[in-house]
């Protein structure tokens, strides 16, 4: 994959900041102590307003294939080590639908057990990332 040149700038640390349209989305990189960081935003100004609990939720089912399963899930339902289709190759797949879903980037460093301990702590963690 070629990085455009501003990108590669912003690696080489000769603009902090770096904002490029793709796809209906703007990614802004940044480098922040050494490291490349970025994040993705809709470049729509009024996404169309959507229940986070019901979005996961509907994530959960289709990346899991619960079926109607996905229906009996609250927030205090638990995820990890309750859902025998949730392992580490589940997780990453959520991983990405969300970022997909929600216009977000999950670091590395953000993806912790506490996250994925029940689907109200993802919601949150959800709600978090996504409020400006």
């Amino acid at each position: 994959m070629t990085l455009p040149h501003r990108v590669v700038e912003a690696v080489a640390g000769s603009a902090p900041k770096v904002a490029i349209p793709v796809h209906g989305h703007c990614v802004k990189f940044e480098k922040r102590h050494g490291r490349l960081h970025s994040q993705r935003r809709s470049l729509h100004p009024n996404p169309i307003p959507m229940n986070k609990l019901d979005s996961i939720r509907r994530i959960l089912r289709d990346t899991l294939q619960l079926g109607d399963r996905a229906q009996d899930l609250t927030e205090s339902s638990a995820l990890l080590g309750a859902i025998p289709e949730l392992d580490s190759m589940a997780v990453v797949s959520l991983i990405t639908m969300i970022e997909d879903e929600f216009g977000i980037v999950v670091a590395d460093d953000e993806v912790t057990a506490e996250t994925f301990e029940t689907v109200g702590s993802l919601v949150r963690f959800v709600a978090e990332k996504t409020s400006p």
